[in-house]
């Protein structure tokens, strides 16, 4: 593994993240952040208008682009080149607790990412980095720390 060079100390400080959302009709809400606009919303069934993605739905996407985003950064904190080709992700969810039923501890039973890269590391180096994941990526350390069972792959293209 190559040296590491620590982070710029600003780096480091916790960091406040605000958005900001309007709502029209039961469900479509068009959240703003940092000057880009999304649109959540629910099917036409669960009272929505279906003009996005439903929140649960954005969260198991945001896996796929965090992956991306931290694939990256391992990489250039090792020198090490990657190119990453796609990301899929799939959540298993308890919906007990959308629905009233009961309060539900872990509602994200399990998560799993799969990256398809192409890249200069060697097979154990993609599987270590595979394991930071559930330990140092906002999205993934989220759920691990929630109980969730996370996994993440790394694969050749």
């Amino acid at each position: 593994m190559a040296a590491q060079t620590p982070p710029d100390p600003s780096k480091l400080k916790p960091m406040t993240l605000k958005a900001v959302a309007s709502v029209r009709g039961a469900a479509r809400t068009t959240a703003t952040i940092r000057g880009f606009s999304l649109v959540f919303d629910e099917p036409h069934e669960r009272g929505g208008t279906d003009e996005g993605p439903t929140p649960t739905e954005a969260f198991v996407s945001v896996l796929c682009s965090v992956t991306t985003v931290f694939l990256h950064r391992l990489a250039e904190n090792e020198g090490k080149s990657v190119v990453v080709h796609d990301v899929s992700a799939e959540a298993t969810l308890d919906r007990r607790g959308i629905w009233l039923i009961e309060a539900v501890k872990t509602p994200w039973i399990r998560s799993h990412t799969i990256a398809r890269v192409t890249t200069d590391a060697d097979d154990a180096t993609l599987k270590r980095w595979a394991g930071l994941f559930p330990k140092h990526s906002p999205m993934h350390a989220t759920l691990a720390s929630s109980g969730t069972d996370v996994s993440v792959e790394i694969i050749r293209a």
